[in-house]
């Protein structure tokens, strides 16, 4: 039997657990090895949509929003760090070594944030990004940043 009160999922993850972002502005926790269709553990700390995760091999799951947010979540520890960009975050992604992540934002940039003090360290812009949800990732060993674009 399906669940309703479950939110629509627009990301997930899997780490030891399955990790889902959704429009409720929650993160989700579920064990897969429980017959339980309840999560673990919620995390509503989000003022809009949570559009996008991203697993570091750190205890970090990396959390973008719909309202101008990059946060990083400690599960185990119950910590919560916010970095404010601003503007809405359709995408992040973690570097290899977890000391960097980016974010694509709907202002058509796309932002290297550090880590560990959330401070801006690189801006890409010449892509369009107003309206839809656009990936973003980094290749060649975190050496190449590619962003979707509305224009094609």
């Amino acid at each position: 039997m399906l669940n309703t009160a479950t939110p629509t999922v627009r990301s997930a993850a899997c780490t030891q657990v399955v990790v889902t972002a959704s429009y409720d502005q929650s993160v989700r926790f579920w064990d897969m090895r429980s017959r339980s269709f309840d999560a673990i553990q919620v995390v509503k700390a989000f003022r809009d949509s949570v559009t996008s995760l991203a697993v570091t091999e750190n205890p970090y799951i990396l959390a973008s929003s719909v309202d101008g947010t990059v946060r990083r979540l400690d599960p185990r520890a119950g910590a919560i760090v916010t970095d404010d960009v601003h503007v809405p975050v359709t995408c992040v992604r973690a570097a290899a070594d977890g000391t960097f992540c980016l974010a694509a934002c709907t202002d058509g940039i796309a932002r290297l944030l550090e880590r560990s003090t959330g401070h801006v360290l690189a801006r890409y812009k010449g892509h369009a990004h107003t309206g839809f949800q656009l990936e973003c990732g980094l290749m060649f060993g975190d050496a190449v940043i590619v962003v979707g674009s509305e224009d094609g």
